[in-house]
Formats: C-alpha cells, structure tokens, sequence
C-alpha cells in the first residue's frame, strides 16, 4: 500500500535531505499519512457540501419529466499560520565558518520538525477529535450517535484516545497554499532572510536573521470520515480492561463507520495505548511492509489497517470528554 501527495512532499522533501525528512517522518507519524491538496483561494479552500437530494422519478415511457433538486451549500477550511525569527551573530558565523544561508538551512529542518509535532498535535485534538465529537453530538442526522465510542473513562486528566480518518485526499484532506508570501518558495514552508545583510539586534548585536513561515490546515468535510473511541482511563489493567469493554468490537465498528472504502483509512493512537491493544488481541495485530511518503517502513496493521502510533498524543493525560 502506499499514497502519494502527502504532506513531507508538499512541506518537506523539497527542502531537505533523506535523513532530515526521515527524522520528520518518524517525529510526526500522523502528518507522513496525511494527503494534501492546493487550496482553490488562497487561505481558504471552498467546497459545496449537499444538503438535500431529490432522486429521479420512477415512471412510465415518455411522461412528463418532473423536476428534482440538489440543494447544496458553501464550506469554507482555512490554513493556519506559523512564522518565527532566528538570529546568529556574525562572530559565531565566522568561527562556525559558514555563511548565513548555510547557517539557517542547517537549522530549518529541526525547525520544521518541530513545528510539524505542534502541527500535528493540533491536528489530531483540534480537528479531528473536535469533529468527530460535533457530529456525535449533532441530531436528526445519519450521523448522530455514531462518530464517538465512550469507553467509559471518568477520572480527570487520565484519558487515551483513538481516532481514525478515512483520507480521501478530496473532502477529507490537509490543505495548503501555494502562492503563500508571493511564492517565494512553493509548499507550506519557506525560509527567508531578513533584510539584505546584517543588522543589530536588540541588544546592539551585529546578527544576520531568518525568517520561518508555515501555512498549513486540514478539511474534515465528510462528517462520514471521521470517527473517535474516547474515554479510554490509563489504568494498572489497562490491557484487561481493554478485553473487558469488547475494544476490539469497537474499533473495528468505529473503524467500519469511518466509510473506509471510500478513501484509505488510519488509527491513530498513542504509542502505549498501542501497545496494549497489541497485548490484548493478538490475533488482530500484525506487522506490515507500507510505504508511507515515499519511505518503506513496517508498520503496526489492525485486521489490515494501519495503526499509526504517535507520541504527539497525549499519554493518558487526556481530559474527559463529556456529553456522548
């Protein structure tokens, strides 16, 4: 299995070499799975999500044609925006033996990994998460009662998640926008230098500066493809308590209602929460040879569907998610 598109491409290989992007990969899992697409405004990606659809008529031969409608309305998904300044004194420059310009690209790519891990955590609580549970919570739709599990976890801040994405690299993508600071540089990152030389610092230091920018976002339109189990307490019998509140049924039932074969489908999950399902059933976890972004790598499968492990979830310290 493998897909293309993804965010690494777009923000990061371009830039950067293997071992630099291999080290983003590995520091922001859930982001190396997710595909992106140019937005179609600017900051803005707007797309017509169906409200009503009339089906056509069954009739007899040549009557009368009757009129049908597909009502519709606009949704709008903005990017988010992230930028920063670095500075390096000209006497370390000389020392180093470096230019500025080699100087900052060094650093540009630890940079962006972690501003990927911000990114991506983000990502997973403020979107994914938030609207797996306000289309749980919406009513008189095929969704309400179906986008959240509540395992049933109460204590405050003791909780794991999971949560699972059917990309489809269409209504369900990350976003980014190619003509961002006058396509300076193309994709979400750019490194630019300030000014056309040195300049003194706020301390009357001869500095050169770099300036960093990121415009990157995600569009959940399709309330189908999202789905969460939450409430999950970090317990002593975490892997009992797992087995005893049938989790298995239930991430395979959240994962079904996810539309997988609409797109290609993730878990996402904490590291040891992963774990745990792991020693809980065996017999739906294995190792399995997946090409995420261009990079061959083993992967955790659940039944065939890829687990992906990332430690830009909390462990176990999530709150409690009430009202489901």
């Amino acid at each position: 299995m493998s897909m293309t598109d993804m965010f690494v491409e777009k923000a990061i290989a371009e830039y950067a070499d293997k071992g630099v992007v291999d080290n983003i990969t590995r520091a922001t899992p859930m982001l190396a799975t997710m595909p992106t697409k140019q937005t179609n405004k600017g900051r803005e990606n707007v797309y017509e999500i169906y409200t009503d659809i009339d089906s056509i008529s069954q009739t007899e031969l040549d009557a009368p044609l009757t009129s049908i409608n597909a009502e519709s309305k606009l949704g709008r998904s903005g990017l988010l925006h992230w930028s920063a300044k670095q500075e390096v004194g000209k006497g370390k420059l000389n020392e180093l033996g470096v230019n500025a310009g080699s100087y900052f690209a060094d650093k540009a790519g630890r940079v962006f990994m972690k501003t990927g891990q911000n990114f991506e955590s983000s990502t997973i609580y403020n979107s994914i998460q938030a609207t797996a549970v306000a289309n749980h919570k919406k009513t008189g739709t095929i969704f309400t009662g179906d986008r959240v599990h509540n395992f049933g976890g109460t204590t405050a801040s003791k909780q794991f998640s999971v949560e699972i994405v059917t990309w489809d690299g269409d209504t369900t993508t990350g976003l980014y926008d190619n003509a961002s600071f006058g396509g300076i540089r193309q994709g979400m990152f750019e490194v630019g230098a300030i000014g056309n030389g040195t300049y003194l610092d706020s301390n009357g230091v001869e500095v050169y500066g770099a300036s960093y920018r990121m415009d990157a976002g995600v569009q959940l339109a399709n309330a189908q493809n999202v789905t969460a189990i939450a409430n999950i307490e970090k317990t002593a019998t975490l892997v009992a308590d797992l087995k005893t509140g049938n989790a298995d049924y239930y991430l395979s039932l959240m994962l079904e209602r996810a539309d997988p074969a609409s797109g290609t489908p993730y878990i996402y999950m904490h590291p040891e929460l992963q774990i745990a399902f792991s020693h809980a059933f065996k017999d739906n976890v294995n190792q399995t040879a997946f090409n995420i972004g261009g990079f061959e790598t083993m992967i955790t499968t659940w039944n065939g569907i890829p687990i992906i492990s990332t430690r830009n979830m909390a462990n176990g310290t999530e709150k409690v998610i009430t009202g489901l």
